[in-house]
């Protein structure tokens, strides 16, 4: 309560009741200050299951097996001992299968819960039963028939796929050695003296493709360096890491 003189005697002021709360006001168009940027980095990630399908197994597959397409939606152990097999790569069955039954096949990108002859950092093939069953994941390219290199191990239950090209090997030639590399400076170019263009070109498709892929993380590169495929099924380059100091 105020009290206010006046000529006219004393003026008594009271109070009157609060009013009613006003409407809200406009956004602003300021934008506020940034956050601050958080140096704690966060969990790891769980592996990824990479690119799935299914088919039906047409006999038992056991776990960690390469399988390749068959017709009518089915699918069959990869035997690279088999030209007929040559080209139809599907992918990993992690699980495996019973005859006639669904098979979950995964083909790129990590994939987890695996087991083969292999160890962290191995280039990975599929088994012609001379160094692991037909179809199992090894780390020593086949002697005969086709070979593909299928990506490369991250740990002994993780890989990462990356299925190269599927490629003859010719064993007689003097280009190539069984296990995809040149003999001697000297072989390489007798070979290139000797053999027909196409020849040289198919067993120089050969070598790259057994390249192991560049791996995801730096700190897999392996301490003594190397040269690794650097790309995916659609293409790739050539990258060479130095050895480590």
């Amino acid at each position: 309560m105020a009290i206010e003189s006046s000529t006219s005697g004393a003026v008594l002021v009271l109070g009157g009741p609060a009013g009613l709360p006003g409407s809200p006001g406009a956004d602003s168009t300021v934008p506020g200050p940034p956050g601050a940027v958080s140096t704690v980095p966060g969990p790891p990630g769980q592996p990824g299951a990479g690119t799935t399908a299914t088919r039906i197994a047409t006999t038992n597959i056991a776990p960690s097996t390469y399988v390749v397409d068959q017709p009518n939606g089915m699918c069959a152990v990869a035997d690279p001992t088999n030209p007929a097999h040559r080209g139809k790569l599907l992918g990993l069955v992690v699980s495996g299968a019973g005859a006639g039954l669904s098979a979950t096949i995964q083909s790129i990108g990590p994939i987890s819960g695996v087991s083969g002859n292999f160890n962290p950092s191995d280039a990975l093939y599929i088994g012609d039963g001379t160094t692991g069953r037909v179809g199992s994941i090894v780390n020593v390219p086949p002697s005969a028939g086709w070979r593909q290199n299928v990506g490369t191990a991250t740990t002994t239950s993780l890989i990462n796929a990356l299925p190269g090209q599927a490629r003859l090997i010719n064993t007689g030639s003097a280009l190539v050695l069984s296990g995809g590399s040149f003999a001697t400076v000297s072989d390489l170019g007798s070979a290139f003296v000797t053999a027909t263009p196409t020849t040289v070109l198919a067993a120089l498709l050969s070598v790259l493709d057994a390249l192991p892929p560049l791996p995801d993380d730096p700190a897999n590169y392996p301490a003594g360096g190397g040269l690794f495929r650097n790309g995916d099924a659609n293409g790739w380059t050539l990258t060479r890491i130095l050895p480590k100091a």
